[in-house]
């Protein structure tokens, strides 16, 4: 690698992306690191889990165009898995990195999955955790499903009566989505509640915001 610890701007395909690696003193195989989203961001997950991988591993975290710190494409047209594998492939070989594992959560599994398809000699091991299946009606089911389990009163009433109405399942998804509070979000995100308050403290924190733009596009 011809980076060490910290924080980077590095300009790919004429958008500046962020950039930071820890735990270089490990000398390992880099873990390069995808988030979710689309559009999320590596805030909390670089303060929680990172930084206990970062003990062990060599880790190279980036978040993805119009994503966090990232800066943000001109267009919506400059939104596309094609494009996010390229900016991959770019960003590796500007720290010097060879050959890479990858560890993917949410949408960022469907990415690393993507990426190890285009460039199987690139990457060593995969870790998928949570792919979110972002294209599937079959994820917004499952999603509906894990409200209606943990919504109370009135709340899952609402819920069950979209579900009775003449729509497709992706409008029902976001009706149910505009409608749960955010108790319910976090019930049903986190089994431990006192976890799911750490995370919403490090999300206001971070003041980083999805702007839905990614999501918009790729859908």
């Amino acid at each position: 690698m011809k980076f060490n610890n910290g924080e980077y701007i590095l300009s790919i395909s004429g958008i500046n992306h962020w950039v930071k690696i820890d735990g270089y003193e490990n000398k390992t195989i880099p873990l390069i690191l995808l988030h979710g989203g689309p559009g999320g961001n590596h805030y909390n997950f670089e303060r929680t889990v990172g930084r206990m991988i970062s003990k062990e591993r060599t880790v190279v975290y980036y978040e993805q165009r119009g994503s966090g710190r990232s800066d943000k494409p001109e267009s919506a047209d400059n939104y596309s898995i094609d494009l996010l594998v390229s900016d991959f492939k770019i960003l590796k070989d500007l720290l010097g990195i060879e050959k890479a594992d990858l560890l993917g959560y949410s949408f960022g599994g469907e990415l690393a999955l993507e990426i190890a398809y285009a460039f199987p000699n690139d990457i060593y091991k995969l870790v998928i955790s949570g792919p979110s299946l972002m294209y599937s009606n079959i994820q917004q089911l499952i999603q509906i499903q894990g409200f209606m389990s943990v919504a109370e009163g009135i709340l899952l009433e609402r819920i069950e009566t979209i579900l009775k109405q003449k729509k497709s399942i992706e409008d029902k998804y976001n009706e149910v989505w505009s409608i749960v509070d955010t108790k319910t979000v976090d019930r049903f995100l986190f089994e431990d509640q006192s976890v799911a308050e750490q995370n919403r403290l490090l999300w206001n924190k971070s003041g980083l915001q999805n702007t839905g733009q990614m999501m918009k596009a790729l859908y």
